[in-house]
């Protein structure tokens, strides 16, 4: 599974405290805390509420809860900063049916509205899950995003395997928001376990096939998630998300004086380099960069965050397979990361090639990686990768960006464009020449090289010829 989390240092908003209660479907009227606990009693413990998470909810100051019972029950949640100042809100239920009747299960959703919003400060991530709830438990999360492959999978063995995932996972989620994006593991049954299972902003719930992704302001920072798998499927979602997509980073655009970073989860990334395990965005040709890349460089997104490939790679700003530039101050395209290196029983993809636009790759079978974004104020970020057991730093970089906004007009003309930016031709890296598959590093320098002993050539003999002795014997 890949994981990444986002560390923050802007607002999140909590509650004091909530109460979860549940009962039979029998009529009863839960009036008081008192009655509603004389009511729980009546129950047995295999009925109790599990699978607790939470998420960011529809509007700036809510959170949505989560959680399953085995019987069909009416359940509530009473919430507020003290035990004599609680809200009750009655949760909606839907039942999740699957051909395992111990994963067959009730599902149950509230939104907590108006809630106050605090300052947190954020901290790691790492499949350490006594580790990882000892910081949940101390406040060091504001959210987590999970880019895609939950569980592996959620639908396996009839749902257990997702349930014995989420009551795993329960120990933190229950105490901070836990966004998720879906992946090709979610794919199954038009992505049925994780249509249920999760609550996402701006969207229904059970969530429809048409509302897989969406977007929500923290702090400083736009968060996009979109579902990459419908790029690969003959979909009319692809242009729905499309256009959706469109409009939301128009709009996104227009905040950027408030809210100045633009970060985009995808669980398929658009570039990666060659490995053992062949992966479309090896290719020349990528379903996502011919769909994705332009709109990204045209609205100026500052981060691309993906998983699916099992390694850790960050490039340099880039566009059309192209690195605009060998630093992070004032990038002038996006950055792609791909943060995979965190899940499948340590299975790692043993990268092939180093294409001119890697800045960083590491890709370990005994080394899992977390990472964490520390969005410090409207022109700084630093993004650092450690290792979950050791907490050992693997990568550690700070963005610097002063001028939000577009990189410019897409297409072939763009690094022309480039050049009176950067200072000249001369200030530019050298071309990445489109081999994005390129076997070793000469390759890839090949053209400039070539390029490079023809103008020797060409200066040596232009001085030779000047020469009036070499001119007389030649009769020139």
């Amino acid at each position: 599974m890949k994981k990444t989390n986002i560390k923050l240092s802007s607002l999140c908003f909590f509650i004091m405290m909530f109460i979860l209660q549940c009962s039979k479907v029998n009529g009863h009227n839960h009036n008081s805390i008192n009655s509603a606990k004389r009511l729980m009693t009546e129950y047995s413990q295999s009925n109790s509420p599990e699978q607790i998470h939470l998420s960011l909810g529809s509007q700036s100051h809510s959170i949505v809860v989560m959680w399953s019972t085995k019987l069909e029950e009416e359940c509530f949640i009473e919430y507020g900063n003290g035990p004599e100042n609680l809200k009750s809100v009655t949760a909606t239920m839907a039942q999740l049916t699957v051909d395992n009747e111990q994963a067959s299960q009730y599902l149950h959703r509230a939104e907590l509205l108006d809630l106050k919003p605090v300052v947190a400060d954020m901290g790691t991530l790492t499949k350490s899950l006594q580790f990882m709830v000892h910081e949940a438990l101390n406040g060091l999360y504001e959210v987590v995003f999970h880019v895609g492959d939950i569980a592996y999978n959620l639908n396996t063995e009839g749902g257990s395997i997702g349930d014995h995932f989420m009551r795993r996972v329960s120990k933190f989620t229950s105490s901070i928001p836990y966004m998720t994006t879906p992946g090709d593991h979610e794919r199954a049954h038009s992505f049925y376990h994780y249509r249920y299972r999760f609550s996402m902003p701006n969207a229904p719930w059970p969530m429809s096939e048409d509302s897989l992704w969406y977007s929500l302001n923290i702090g400083y920072t736009h968060f996009i998630s979109i579902n990459t798998e419908y790029f690969y499927l003959q979909s009319a979602y692809k242009q729905l998300q499309i256009d959706w997509l469109k409009k939301d980073l128009t709009e996104a655009n227009k905040l950027r004086d408030s809210v100045p970073w633009i970060i985009v989860m995808a669980h398929k990334p658009l570039y990666c380099t060659k490995s053992e395990m062949e992966q479309e965005c090896q290719e020349e040709n990528s379903y996502l960069r011919d769909s994705l890349e332009d709109l990204f460089f045209e609205h100026g997104v500052d981060l691309i965050i993906s998983g699916h490939k099992h390694c850790y790679e960050r490039s340099w700003p880039m566009y059309m397979s192209r690195a605009f530039q060998l630093n992070y101050i004032n990038p002038l395209a996006p950055i792609y990361i791909v943060i995979g290196a965190m899940g499948y029983e340590y299975m790692a993809d043993k990268q092939k090639s180093s294409p001119f636009w890697l800045a960083f790759a590491m890709s370990d079978t005994e080394k899992e990686l977390f990472a964490r974004l520390n969005v410090v104020n409207k022109t700084h970020l630093v993004w650092s990768v450690h290792a979950s057991m050791t907490n050992e730093d693997v990568d550690d970089v700070q963005v610097i960006q002063t001028k939000h906004g577009s990189f410019g007009k897409p297409g072939a003309k763009a690094l022309e464009k480039m050049k009176p930016r950067t200072g000249g031709s001369r200030n530019l890296p050298p071309e990445p020449f489109h081999f994005v598959d390129a076997t070793n590093i000469d390759y890839q320098y090949r053209p400039f090289i070539l390029s490079a002993t023809v103008f020797t050539i060409s200066f040596v003999l232009f001085l030779f010829l000047r020469h009036s002795k070499v001119r007389k014997v030649l009769r020139l």
